[in-house]
């Protein structure tokens, strides 16, 4: 019954994909009729600008903590 495992969320449709019905393609997963009518319209991921995105996102986060315990008077500037 390893087939009908969940894999991950359409890219087009967002509902959960089995392994049965997946589709792997341009680093995303579709269903197979998704990805027909409508996998043209996705690119492939840019892994390094994916890399910074995520990466500025940790930043911002941290930031943002910094600045709530420094406000707090948890942290001595």
């Amino acid at each position: 019954m390893d087939d009908e495992k969940f894999i991950d969320m359409c890219a087009v449709c967002k509902q959960g994909v089995t392994k049965t019905m997946m589709v792997y393609k341009r680093g995303r997963v579709f269903h197979e009729r998704c990805f027909e009518t409508k996998g043209d319209l996705f690119p492939p991921i840019n892994h390094e600008a994916a890399k910074e995105s995520a990466r500025a996102r940790i930043d911002l986060v941290q930031m943002k903590n910094l600045k709530v315990r420094t406000d707090t008077g948890l942290v001595e500037d």
